[in-house]
């Protein structure tokens, strides 16, 4: 499994505490970072700093925009789809749920604020609201 490689914080600088989809971004490698994250890098490194904030902070204006186009929601979106997946499969521990779910922040309201969700009744990822 490649979980725990994708959560696995970097340890030497520039980029400690980063996970490999920050780094990516960093690096202006967009299409890597998407595709880390479809395979369940968390959006958040160990400092809270979500992939975007990274993608602001780089030197390279196309990973700017990517991050302009890309944007929060659809950080949140992936998120919400790695659960999906992990609660249809049949082969996984409710406690690996558990940690998915605590790890990423995707049921944490506050999340959903960051994302750009104002109220919990908005329409968010999948067409449903954070109270759905």
């Amino acid at each position: 499994s490649l979980k725990p490689l994708l959560r696995q914080a970097c340890s030497r600088t520039p980029h400690e505490g980063a996970l490999a989809a920050h780094i990516a971004v960093s690096q202006g490698h967009i299409f890597l970072t998407d595709l880390l994250l479809s395979l369940g890098c968390l959006m958040d490194d160990s400092a809270g700093k979500s992939v975007c904030s990274h993608a602001e902070q780089s030197e390279h204006a196309f990973v700017q925009e990517w991050c302009k186009k890309r944007g929060k929601p659809s950080l949140l979106e992936n998120d919400i789809h790695m659960l999906r997946q992990l609660l249809s499969s049949k082969k996984v521990k409710p406690s690996n749920v558990t940690t998915y779910i605590s790890e990423s922040r995707c049921m944490d309201a506050n999340r959903w604020v960051e994302c750009g969700f104002k109220t919990a009744s908005e329409s968010g990822p999948y067409g449903k609201s954070y109270r759905a």
